[in-house]
């Protein structure tokens, strides 16, 4: 249920550098590789060595008339004058393009790629200096996949058939930019929203229901963008959600109670990340609620702020789950919760934070507790 869609950004790409010493095994096994296109489609451009002419042509040649999937990294300057001539011939066989991007004219370059064609697409640094508004100058209608990674620049045309979305460090004013994105994206079925730093100034923009999303990944959220998002984007009852690297403080409870995934839960399962504390580390909780048909993952969970733990022999700052009490506070009541796993260090030894627990959870039929400092 909580796989994580932000891996899948990644091309699933076999490398031909890899792939080249099965052509030297023996005549058989040569003939066989050289006689499959498929084998060469996929095609990683990440150095210098990788451009020389020879090794470009011969990949291509081997690869026939296949559509292309394409790895570029043009950090270095002879790679980016090499990078445009190589879309200029090669950019209408491109149904896959994930790009390292330095070049501050890469919109032009994006031009040479079949716009029906281009399937999925993944951009990171993809900084332009093209126009003002920093959007993409041209429609990919049949891309499935997008990727921008710590980029100014966001599609204006509608995607009808983008199932899958991840921003990541995309810098844009306000939420209405964001949301823009979405509304002409009908078909999502997984959006991951990555460290989004949009400004509270600018309009907030109309909400947006995505009515076939399937799963939903927020991570590096601050509460106000936590917020944000929760009051603005409607998902389906099914939609199951993910939450990582997060403050747990009431406003971000605020943000994450909205949610079906977490007003349908009925099993919650709260866990420290340290169960066999170390006093020096950092203390995080895992949270996991499921329902009927859905669920909600929060990992990573911080401290929100500093709450006065209970006097522990041998500990000097008990971190406990009575940290995330102001939030839970507010959490725990709007959902139907029946059955109650606390998995914490010194759950033992709070009786009145479990008290205080217990009476938010009116529906509660299983309580299963665990004390990790009791197991050492």
């Amino acid at each position: 249920m909580f796989e994580d869609p932000a891996d899948h950004w990644r091309p699933s790409m076999r490398n031909i550098i890899q792939l080249l010493p099965v052509t030297h095994v023996c005549r058989r096994w040569r003939d066989a590789a050289l006689e499959t296109p498929t084998l060469w489609t996929s095609i990683f451009l990440e150095t210098w060595t990788h451009w020389k002419p020879e090794f470009v042509d011969m990949v291509i040649r081997r690869a026939g008339s296949m559509p292309l999937r394409v790895y570029l990294d043009n950090a270095i300057p002879p790679v980016r004058r090499a990078f445009g001539n190589f879309l200029q011939i090669h950019g209408r066989r491109i149904k896959e393009l994930h790009w390292v991007c330095t070049d501050p004219h890469w919109i032009s370059h994006l031009a040479h790629v079949r716009p029906d064609g281009l399937k999925a697409l993944s951009i990171y640094r993809g900084y332009s200096s093209e126009g003002s508004n920093h959007v993409f100058l041209c429609g990919f209608p049949a891309l499935r996949r997008l990727v921008l990674k710590s980029t100014l620049c966001l599609p204006t045309t509608d995607l009808l058939h983008l199932t899958y979305l991840n921003l990541g460090d995309v810098t844009v004013e306000g939420w209405a930019g964001i949301l823009s994105l979405l509304s002409k994206c009908p078909n999502l079925e997984d959006l991951v929203l990555d460290t989004l730093s949009p400004s509270a100034e600018e309009k907030q923009g109309d909400p947006v229901i995505s009515s076939r999303l399937r799963r939903l990944l927020l991570m590096n959220m601050s509460q106000s963008h936590g917020t944000g998002i929760s009051s603005r984007l409607t998902v389906a009852e099914s939609t199951v959600v993910r939450i990582c690297e997060i403050s747990l403080s009431p406003n971000m409870a605020a943000a994450i109670a909205p949610f079906p995934a977490w007003k349908n839960s009925t099993k919650l399962c709260i866990s420290s990340v340290d169960m066999y504390w170390d006093p020096d580390g950092d203390y995080s909780a895992n949270i996991t609620a499921v329902g009927p048909i859905t669920g909600i993952n929060i990992v990573d969970c911080g401290e929100s702020e500093d709450v006065e733990g209970l006097p522990t022999p041998g500990s000097q700052h008990p971190k406990t789950i009575a940290d995330w009490y102001p939030a839970l506070r507010l959490l725990l009541p709007t959902a139907p919760i029946r059955e109650l796993w606390l998995l914490d260090r010194y759950v033992a030894y709070q009786p009145k934070l479990m008290r205080e627990v217990l009476r938010l959870l009116p529906c509660l039929e299983i309580l299963v507790l665990r004390d990790s400092s009791l197991h050492r």
